[in-house]
């Protein structure tokens, strides 16, 4: 499987145009197969395209830099409202609500 916009630079046997999706966890893994180690990491909010979806992994492309892996389905948000801020921090907390 392959995203549309590879048609004729991929042979692949389908394609597809994706489906948005969110990051919906603080840090979620981002693999080379499914369950497989690690190879990066992404963050909260971190706007993503699901390719492919297997039992509970999904093949997404990251829209930050196009990096595409494995990840749990469980963790991808698909319905979250639009992101408004962004912190620019090394380092901070995520709290529920206002304190």
């Amino acid at each position: 499987m392959a995203l549309e916009s590879l048609r004729g630079l991929l042979e692949r046997p389908a394609y597809t145009a994706g489906t948005p999706a969110r990051l919906g966890v603080a840090v979620a893994d981002l693999c080379r197969e499914i369950g497989g180690a690690r190879d990066r990491q992404t963050n909260f909010g971190a706007d993503l395209t699901v390719i492919e979806e297997r039992g509970d992994w999904s093949f997404v492309q990251a829209a930050l830099d196009g990096y595409c892996g494995w990840i749990e389905s469980r963790f991808l948000g698909r319905d979250l409202p639009a992101i408004t801020h962004r912190v620019s921090t090394p380092a901070t907390h995520i709290y529920p609500e206002a304190i």
